[in-house]
């Protein structure tokens, strides 16, 4: 599996998944500056969302599944974001060689930068190709220029099957030239964090949590 991060949406299903594997290698694309102004303890808070220590989440992780980390050097910003594929790809490529990583299936979360990486190990190792599109990275990113439209094309047409989480991004899809076969499957929840509630409960509860600041999801099913 090839990711951005291993945690909430990406580590659950993965987890519950597998049981069906001998075994699951997720490779997860880290920022090697970030993770440098943590190890110096330097207080940038813009650079936390992309070091390893919030990316990585292995409480609980199965025997089977394992975690490394493809430490890449970039900026984040739209032309670092461009080059990004090709830095990742060679960091992932590496680590296979290394530890020798066997595979004979690809699941790429994120058409990109992962999803590039993922199409080009198709490619190379001639091994089945899945990639899920989750949000901005296929109702934003074909969309900005001719560039990224291609970038995005070459990933979905290389894919053997793509999945998305909701129908709008369904509809994004069609809008590109994919020929790829689609499948909608949404986010799913934790049931221990998310419950039915009354209507008038959930007012409630959003209006006390905005009273004491605190940031709070409140579903209502």
């Amino acid at each position: 599996m090839i990711c951005h991060s291993y945690n909430d949406f990406q580590k659950d299903p993965t987890e519950i998944n597998a049981p069906h594997f001998s075994s699951v290698h997720v490779l997860v694309r880290t920022n090697v500056i970030a993770d440098l102004a943590q190890y110096l303890h330097l207080p940038i808070p813009q650079l936390v969302c992309f070091s390893s220590h919030y990316k990585i989440d292995n409480e609980g992780t199965p025997a089977n599944v394992h975690v490394h980390l493809t430490p890449v050097l970039y900026v984040p910003t739209d032309r670092g974001y461009k080059t990004l594929g090709e830095k990742q790809l060679a960091g992932v490529e590496a680590l296979i060689q290394k530890q020798g990583i066997p595979f004979d299936l690809i699941h790429a979360h994120f058409t990109w930068s992962s999803g590039y990486v993922g199409a080009r190990l198709k490619e190379k190792y001639g091994v089945p190709f899945v990639v899920t599109a989750h949000g901005e990275d296929i109702y934003s990113l074909p969309f900005k220029d001719a560039v990224w439209r291609k970038n995005i094309e070459y990933v979905l047409n290389t894919a053997d099957a793509i999945i998305t989480v909701s129908r709008s991004n369904l509809e994004c899809i069609r809008k590109l030239d994919v020929d790829t076969p689609v499948h909608v499957i949404p986010n799913g929840f934790k049931e221990d964090l998310f419950c039915p509630k009354e209507m008038s409960e959930c007012i409630w509860l959003k209006r006390s949590a905005k009273s004491y600041g605190k940031r709070r999801i409140f579903s209502v099913l």
